[in-house]
């Protein structure tokens, strides 16, 4: 630079370099600015906003109070206390959040009975017994879900974060279908202010269905997420899983996952678009049990205002059997696909929402070979602590 006194050029050459993310030279540019007057609360701002930028915390810190102490005017001073709070917030090297959902839900299909009440076999159709055929209930939903976060507080951001999901479905007459679920991960976390985030779980699943111990799950779920600007996201997903079915052995393998879910944002983050592009695959134990085959999603966000939103999503699976053909006379095949809209709206408590949402499924079975449908009513009050 020609001349490093110069205030006003090295004020341009600092937001120049604070758009393209070059920190350490953006923070430079306003050192010089403040050796020349150190009173100019707008440069010593933006230099504690580099320093924030940077995972330096406590010179960030030290910085952001000498602004306020200057007595700025209230545009600075607003901006200053803000990332001051953000400081706080990181210095809080543990983080928890629970939310607690309790609902209940009408669904067409306990039982995932086929829809017709007769089966094509290969000795001829047969006709299902009553206790065989759709089954409908009222039931009550418990949704739980926790996380925790620990900050290791170096440069950038390492963060170990674990979260326990936990999901409970108690029907009101068809009790031998109720539904338990637990999910709990954990691994390392790292967010770059570069706009990236890197994050590599260890998972277990537990499902408890038909009173029993229906699925255990035990895999690594890692992704990557950037952020290539306020507007797009993009997200590159793993999962890799050893599945153990303790009264189906047939069905036990390793199920693998590989996809890529582009989100877009526009309108001050008011709408939301993501599709969701990805292929699996299950070696099992009886090759009659394996499969693979392409999976899509596209989801639809809408924040109309503070107690509307709504969300739309549809998804699509194809999944490839091997050409045998089995006792229901059909070759092994299966296609799911699943609509679902949710409608949010906060409640007078505080962090308290209502969530209303109606989902319908259509799917050619992958386990017992027959066509299913089942649509599903829930309201749900959801609390964040």
């Amino acid at each position: 630079m020609d001349d490093p006194e110069d205030t006003e050029l090295n004020f341009l050459y600092g937001k120049v370099a604070m758009e393209l993310k070059f920190y350490e030279s953006a923070s430079a540019a306003y050192d010089r600015i403040l050796m020349v007057n150190p009173n100019h609360a707008l440069a010593r701002l933006q230099l504690g906003i580099t320093y924030y930028k940077l995972g330096n915390y406590s010179l960030a810190e030290e910085e952001l109070k000498k602004v306020i102490e200057t007595k700025p005017s209230p545009e600075i001073k607003t901006s200053a206390k803000k990332y001051l709070r953000a400081i706080k917030k990181k210095k809080h090297r543990h983080k928890i959040n629970l939310t607690v959902g309790v609902g209940r839900q009408y669904n067409t299909n306990v039982n995932t009975a086929p829809d017709d009440d007769y089966i094509d076999t290969i000795d001829g159709p047969i006709r299902l017994k009553s206790d065989s055929t759709k089954l409908a209930d009222w039931g009550t939903i418990v949704d739980v879900k926790a996380k925790h976060k620990w900050d290791f507080g170096l440069k950038g951001s390492f963060l170990w974060e674990n979260s326990l999901s936990f999901y409970n479905t108690l029907y009101d007459r068809k009790s031998d279908f109720n539904i338990n679920f637990l999910k709990l991960a954990t691994g390392p976390k790292y967010k770059e202010a570069m706009g990236y985030a890197v994050y590599i779980p260890f998972t277990i699943d537990m499902l408890d269905y038909l009173s029993e111990s229906y699925a255990q799950i035990y895999g690594m779920e890692p992704r990557v997420d950037w952020h290539h600007s306020e507007n797009l996201m993009t997200r590159w997903s793993a999962i890799c899983q050893y599945q153990i079915y303790p009264n189906n052995e047939k069905r036990d393998g390793v199920y693998s996952f590989f996809g890529i879910m582009p989100r877009i944002y526009w309108g001050e983050k008011k709408y939301m678009f993501q599709w969701n592009l990805g292929y699996e695959w299950k070696w099992a134990k009886k090759d009659i049990k394996a499969y693979d085959g392409p999976v899509a999603t596209v989801a639809f966000y809408v924040r109309f205002n503070k107690w509307f939103q709504s969300l739309l999503m549809f998804d699509y699976r194809d999944r490839q059997y091997d050409d045998r053909q089995c006792k229901y006379n059909k070759t092994r095949k299966n296609k799911r696909y699943k609509t679902k809209v949710k409608f949010f709206a906060p409640l007078p408590w505080q962090r308290t929402r209502a969530v209303l949402s109606f989902d319908y499924t259509h799917d050619d079975s992958n386990i017992e070979i027959y066509d299913y449908s089942r649509a599903r009513t829930t309201l749900m009050l959801e609390k964040r602590f």
